[in-house]
């Protein structure tokens, strides 16, 4: 079971770091937008921070604790980030680059 658990959160974390990093590296070369303009890159920092951060929680205390309730709920608040990011790449657009159906800018 927790060997099971282990390997979902190693899989949810990887995906979460994989979204981030594309996000981030999209937004930089333009081709998506929070739709904030130069406020973008404060949505940028705010998520790099928030992605370190968690970083370090899942290294220094997830790792090495071996319950499975707090494994649990870590995969929660990064499910809850994930939605969050996504719903302000799409639906809560800013106003100098509204929502129009489409992800991509480009």
């Amino acid at each position: 079971m927790s060997n099971k658990l282990n390997r979902k959160f190693d899989i949810c974390f990887s995906i979460y770091v994989l979204l981030t990093v594309s996000i981030i590296l999209l937004n930089v070369y333009g081709y998506i937008s929070f739709g904030y303009g130069l406020g973008d890159v404060f949505s940028l920092g705010v998520m790099f921070l928030i992605g370190v951060f968690l970083s370090f929680i899942y290294i220094v205390e997830v790792r090495k604790l071996n319950k499975p309730l707090g494994k649990q709920i870590f995969m929660g608040v990064l499910l809850a980030d994930i939605i969050v990011i996504v719903l302000y790449l799409t639906i809560f657009r800013g106003p100098e680059f509204p929502w129009h159906g489409n992800l991509f800018l480009r």
